[in-house]
């Protein structure tokens, strides 16, 4: 069996670095499948990119290309050959194969006894498979945003410009698309001269490209930049800010990785350390450091794709965040110049949004809100000081710092805070402004008081009740105003401090203070999907959430509880929870469209196990409303498991589908009362068994 190496390396103009990654996985998969479905083997196959290039470098291919001898099955004899000859599906089957039908013989296939022929079949080799297939596997790479640049109207994140295709030490020809054909060259680093390369075999690949100022392994660029900074930081007695997402992304950036030191001056360490952090990462993609006491550090590390006219780089990029700092100062000097007291007069004159007023009249309602959740939440509160934290809550908003500085915005939140400690505002103030923005993204931390996160929650009432009321539900993909992004806030922060509340009285308080109209079924379904879309991140099965939603419930806290214990249970005890579901089936398709409205008459019972049920049922609701009290979920599915050989015998002995009409209405009613008593938890018929079709 011949073993083979073959790399192939997809060139193109420079893609963002988000976008390398998942795209490089996609064409990987798409690779793999190809030859899994051409039954090669291989010993392992390794991705690499860059910037400016995918390459996919699969070693120990086997190649068998010789003839085999192989039977293929066809039609029924039945249908095949009659007392006439052949019919038309044998000729058809036989010329199929080349063959003509006195080729044919018949084998066994199951029941049945099928026409077959032996063919030689000669496997494709490697090459011939890659040459067929590989335009349709780099078809298969999806970005978020792809372009057209030629006339074949070829789809790709950016411009492709070259492809290399080598099997050990030969180029795999006629490959062609986008405007370029197979070979066996590529290009060097742009800084260097974007040198033409020939690669004259697969093991040469890596130590050419090393030549060239190419480092093709990302993961060994990213030890070669943490190797640098690590030598810079025991240099200069300082730390690097190694902040993850920075390093990938500047890795995706580069071919060739070279770490410079650069240099700002003292006073902007004068500066909240966010702001120069954030100047430093938004638009230059720099890392900040931290002297040994760990305060802000005059330093910043970045990257450079070449080690060529190193004091220039330097200095250049110097320049260019010296400018960046010049503007924070100028903003941070002048804001610190207003009085908290007019900064909150200034937001009478700041539109929240054209719809729903001003940052002032925000501020009112938000107070008000936040006055609600705590009365449910049974947290004691002092009105005027729940108004005098809300009018601090969004003072940044009038800020140069928040408004001007484009790059600084993310920072809401954060800037109010400092400012209000700065101009003399009690820390517990300060510390909310921050938390009322919190999380600002998927997984980001969330308010560490529970001040904190009323506030943030009455804030996201607010803007979701004014938003949803003046523009509806969003549909489909489509969320500009976030919506979606402020329901998901409210659902954490709940899930977090273990609150339970009805979610829809706080919208419907929130509405009032807007005087708009909504549709409240409509708000209710809209956030039921998003704390389904909660719980389903949490691997909890799209039944169990089904059977609690069926409840239409409105605290979210209770809703989430719910479907974590049971999730839990079905876990643990998967045979004995399925006889519950089971039952709870047939009792539900037992009551399916049947109206009731007459209670339990004990007097109608003519089996002893109608009484037995019916007195189980009557215990089991006094123990289910005192466990109900204390959301003690666990214990009621314990006392459900307990009823269970109570209803088993019933079904064995009763027949609920009586001829007397009076008997078997009572029988229905028993089965109602039961029913209840479990959709004090969930409707069980909604769970899925599995194999249930």
């Amino acid at each position: 069996m011949i073993k083979n190496d073959l790399l192939i390396e997809l060139g193109f103009e420079e893609i963002p670095s988000s976008y390398l990654k998942p795209g490089i996985e996609m064409w990987l998969y798409s690779l793999t499948k190809l030859l899994k479905n051409n039954d090669i083997r291989y010993e392992k196959t390794d991705y690499y990119f860059t910037p400016r290039r995918y390459t996919l470098y699969t070693k120990g291919l086997e190649e068998d290309t010789e003839a085999k001898t192989v039977e293929i099955t066809g039609p029924p004899v039945s249908i095949a050959k009659t007392n006439q000859g052949w019919t038309k599906a044998a000729a058809g089957f036989a010329k199929s194969q080349g063959k003509s039908p006195d080729d044919i013989y018949f084998v066994k296939k199951g029941k049945n006894e099928v026409c077959a022929l032996k063919i030689e079949k000669r496997e494709k080799g490697i090459e011939d498979i890659v040459r067929d297939n590989l335009v349709k596997t780099v078809e298969s790479i999806r970005f978020p945003k792809m372009m057209i640049w030629e006339s074949s109207k070829f789809k790709f994140a950016r411009p492709i410009r070259w492809l290399l295709a080598v099997k050990d030490s030969s180029v795999i020809e006629g490959i062609g698309f986008a405007g370029i054909k197979s070979s066996n060259f590529t290009f060097g680093n742009r800084a260097y001269g974007n040198k033409k390369i020939t690669v004259k075999s697969t093991d040469d690949y890596f130590n050419v490209m090393e030549e060239n100022h190419i480092v093709i392994d990302q993961n060994r660029r990213k030890n070669i930049i943490l190797d640098k900074m690590k030598n810079i930081e025991e240099k200069n007695g300082i730390i690097i800010q190694k902040d993850n997402d920075l390093l990938d992304e500047v890795n995706g950036m580069i071919e060739y990785p070279v770490v410079l030191l650069g240099q700002f001056h003292n006073q902007y360490t004068e500066l909240p350390e966010r702001v120069v952090t954030t100047a430093m990462k938004q638009h230059q993609r720099y890392f900040s450091t931290a002297n040994r006491e760990n305060k802000i550090a005059p330093f910043f590390i970045f990257l450079a794709n070449t080690d060529q006219n190193g004091t220039e780089i330097i200095n250049n990029n110097e320049k260019v965040l010296k400018s960046r700092l010049e503007d924070a100062y100028f903003y941070y000097d002048e804001d610190l110049k207003i009085p908290i007291e007019k900064r909150i007069e200034i937001q009478k004159d700041i539109l929240w949004h054209h719809d729903l007023g001003t940052v002032y009249e925000k501020a009112l309602r938000v107070s008000d809100i936040a006055g609600y959740l705590m009365e449910i939440l049974n947290i004691k509160f002092d009105k005027q000081r729940l108004k005098d934290i809300a009018l601090h809550l969004k003072i940044d908003l009038s800020t140069n710092m928040i408004k001007d500085g484009k790059e600084f915005t993310k920072l809401e939140g954060y800037i109010g805070s400092i400012y209000a400690k700065k101009l003399g505002v009690d820390e517990e103030i300060a510390d909310i402004i921050m938390e009322h923005n919190l999380p600002r993204f998927a997984k980001d931390k969330l308010p560490a008081t529970d001040k904190g996160a009323i506030f943030a929650l009455a804030d996201r009432y607010d803007t979701i009740t004014g938003f949803i009321s003046k523009y509806g539900i969003p549909k489909g993909s489509r969320d500009p105003l976030g919506i979606r992004r402020v329901a998901n806030a409210i659902i954490e922060i709940t899930a977090n401090r273990g609150w339970h509340y009805d979610f829809m009285a706080v919208i419907s308080k929130s509405a009032d203070k807007l005087g708009g109209n909504y549709n409240s079924d409509k708000i209710y379904d809209f956030s039921i999907d998003r704390i389904i879309n909660y719980v389903q991140n949490e691997n909890i099965r799209y039944d169990i959430i089904n059977a609690i939603a069926a409840l239409k419930l409105t605290d979210i806290y209770d809703i989430i509880l719910r479907s974590r214990i049971l999730h839990r249970y079905r876990e643990s005890s998967e045979n004995e929870f399925n006889s519950l579901v089971t039952g709870q089936k047939r009792v539900a398709n037992i009551l399916k469209n049947i109206e009731l409205s007459n209670n339990v008459n004990p007097a109608l019972f003519r089996e002893g196990q109608e009484k037995t049920l019916y007195n189980d049922c009557l215990k089991l609701h006094e123990i289910i409303e005192s466990l109900l009290s204390k959301r003690d979920y666990t214990g009621i599915l314990n006392e459900y498991f307990k009823i269970r050989p109570s209803i088993d015998k019933f079904f064995d002995d009763v027949l609920v589908m009586d001829k007397n009409r009076e008997i078997k209405g009572n029988r229905l009613a028993l089965m109602k009362f039961l029913r209840n008593l479990f959709l004090k938890v969930a409707d069980f018929s909604q769970i899925v068994i599995e194999g249930e079709k």
